[in-house]
C-alpha cells in the first residue's frame, strides 16, 4: 500500500485538512485516502469532486492513517444509477464495500451515501463491539448517552453540548466494548433533521456556503476520537412543543431495555450481549428527559451531570 493515506514521498499529512484540495481529490480517486475514526480505519474511494469537498469541510480534523495501518473497511461512493433500474430526475449515489453495492437506498447527496455506508458497516460487521444507536458525549472522562426515538432532538442536543465543553464521541452510533466496559466514539459529522434547522441556535451557527444538514465535529473531538470514556449517564430525551423540562429517574431494568432495543447487533451477542448491557447499566444513572426548549434541556442536563452518579474509575 505504498503512499497510502499520508501520501508517502510528498510530505506526511497528519490530518485530512493538511491535504491540499487537489491532492485530496487525487488520493480519493485512487482509493488511497484512509481515515482513522475512533478505533477503525476506513479506506475511501470516489471520483466525485463534491465528495472530496465535503470531506475537506466536515472531516478536516480527521487523523489520516499511515501506510502501515490495518484497514478495517474499503468503501467507494459512486453513481447509483449504474446499478439501479429505476429512472431518477437527479443523480443519486450509492456506497460499495469491497466493490459490491451495499443494500442501502440511493442518496442524492454523496456525503449522505458515504455516511450510510459507514453506519451499515458498523452496525452489521463490528461485532467486537456492542453497537448502540445512541449519541454519546464525554466530559472529564465520563460519557453521557442519549438514546431514544428519531426526532427526539439527540443531534441538536449534541451540537449544543459541544459548545458547553462536552466532547462528541458519536452522533447516531456508539460502540461499547464488553471487555473494557468503555465507550468508543467515531466522531463523525452531525446530521440535523429539517425541523431542527428552525432551532434559533442552529440558524445562528450556520456559515455561508455550508451544507445546512451537516455540522462538523469540533476539531479537538475528531483528533481525540480514539480516546474512550467510561459510561456515566443514560438519558432518553423526549421533545414536545411547550413541554417544561423535567428529569424523571428510570429503573436500570427499563434502561437496559432501551439499549437492547437500540442495538442492531444485540442478537448477535446473545447472552454475552445481555451481560455486556448489564455491565454498562451498572455504571450509569438512568433518566428520561422531557423538554420543549433547548435551553431548558441543557440546564436540566447540567444539573444531572454536575455530580457523577457513583464513585468511578478514571482513564489513566
Amino acid at each position: 500500500m505504498t503512499g497510502f493515506g499520508t501520501g508517502a514521498g510528498q510530505g506526511a499529512a497528519a490530518r485530512l485538512g493538511d491535504l491540499a484540495p487537489a491532492r485530496l481529490l487525487r488520493q480519493l480517486r485512487g482509493g488511497r485516502l484512509a481515515l482513522r475514526l475512533g478505533p477503525l480505519v476506513w479506506a475511501l474511494e470516489s471520483s466525485l469532486p463534491a465528495l472530496a469537498a465535503s470531506l475537506g469541510q466536515h472531516y478536516r480534523a480527521a487523523p489520516l492513517a499511515d501506510e502501515t495501518a490495518w484497514v478495517d473497511f474499503r468503501l467507494a461512493v459512486r453513481s447509483a444509477d449504474r446499478w439501479s433500474r429505476e429512472p431518477a430526475a437527479v443523480e443519486r449515489h450509492g456506497c460499495l464495500l469491497d466493490g459490491r453495492p451495499l443494500p442501502l437506498p440511493a442518496q442524492d447527496d454523496a456525503l449522505a451515501a458515504l455516511e450510510a455506508g459507514l453506519d451499515w458497516c458498523v452496525g452489521e460487521l463490528c461485532h467486537q463491539y456492542l453497537v448502540l444507536r445512541a449519541t454519546a458525549l464525554e466530559r472529564d472522562g465520563l460519557a453521557l448517552l442519549l438514546c431514544g426515538q428519531p426526532g427526539a432532538g439527540h443531534s441538536v442536543l449534541a451540537c449544543a453540548l459541544q459548545r458547553q465543553g462536552w466532547r462528541l464521541l458519536s452522533d447516531g452510533l456508539s460502540l461499547f466494548d464488553p471487555v473494557s466496559t468503555l465507550l468508543q466514539g467515531l466522531a463523525r459529522p452531525v446530521r440535523l433533521r429539517a425541523e431542527a434547522l428552525h432551532e434559533p441556535t442552529m440558524r445562528t451557527e450556520q456559515h455561508a456556503g455550508d451544507d445546512r444538514r451537516w455540522r462538523p465535529v469540533d476539531d479537538v473531538a475528531m483528533q481525540r476520537s480514539g480516546e474512550p470514556a467510561w459510561p456515566g449517564w443514560l438519558v432518553q430525551p423526549h421533545w414536545r412543543p411547550g413541554q417544561q423540562a423535567a428529569l424523571e429517574p428510570v429503573s436500570s431494568a427499563e434502561g437496559l431495555m432501551w439499549l437492547a432495543a437500540s442495538s442492531p447487533n444485540y442478537a448477535v451477542h446473545a447472552t454475552a450481549g445481555f451481560e455486556a448491557l448489564g455491565s454498562l447499566i451498572d455504571q450509569v444513572g438512568v433518566c428520561r428527559l422531557s423538554y420543549g426548549r433547548l435551553g431548558d434541556a441543557l440546564d436540566a442536563l447540567a444539573t444531572l451531570c454536575a455530580t457523577p452518579p457513583c464513585p468511578r474509575r478514571r482513564l489513566s
